[in-house]
């Protein structure tokens, strides 16, 4: 008899503790799952704000040796179309062609196409170069097309004359700047080799 309390009350112990860590260890397994899905989510939200980049800069070699360097203090990479758009804020980018002619561009904003290195620019855009100082808000910098497009509010300043305008453009294979009026076709003023 003595035998068989002895092994009722071992069993007895035996599925007490069994239940004691079947509970005691699923309530920690639940408090571990939560913490680790918490640490997912907030993992996950960090991937999601982590396009945002701060001080990026590109270096490009272009054609016939141009060099194309764009950097802003704030970019948010987003892709279109499986193609990667980079949005910028504070935007300074310079062009450096063979004979080591510099354009130099500031903006509020620009949005940058990694793939052909077109460039928008928007906003209290400021383009100096040798010869004089123009500043716009809006800009189109096509590298296909080897052309700078300006538009609104344009004020081309050179040492001798200042010049107001609504568009503007600077081919950089030839190195002239046409200023001409809304239809295209009337060339208010041309300059060769800025």
């Amino acid at each position: 008899m003595k035998k068989i309390i002895q092994l009722i009350l071992i069993s007895l112990i035996i599925i007490s503790i069994y239940f004691v860590f079947k509970i005691y260890f699923k309530e920690t397994e639940k408090k571990t799952n939560n913490n680790l899905s918490n640490k997912n989510i907030k993992f996950n939200n960090q991937i999601k704000n982590s396009n945002t980049i701060k001080n990026l800069k590109y270096e490009v070699i272009l054609d016939n040796n141009k060099k194309y360097v764009i950097e802003a203090d704030s970019s948010e990479i987003t892709s279109k179309n499986d193609l990667e758009i980079i949005e910028m804020q504070k935007v300074l980018a310079f062009i450096l062609d063979k004979n080591n002619e510099q354009i130099f561009i500031k903006s509020d904003f620009g949005i940058y196409n990694s793939l052909n290195h077109n460039t928008d620019f928007e906003g209290n855009i400021k383009i100096s170069y040798s010869k004089g100082v123009i500043t716009a808000k809006k800009m189109n910098l096509d590298f296909e097309k080897n052309i700078i497009k300006l538009s609104e509010d344009i004020i081309f300043t050179s040492p001798d004359s200042k010049l107001i305008s609504d568009y503007l453009d600077i081919n950089l294979i030839t190195q002239s700047i046409y200023i001409h009026t809304k239809n295209n076709k009337n060339i208010i003023f041309q300059i060769n080799n800025w």
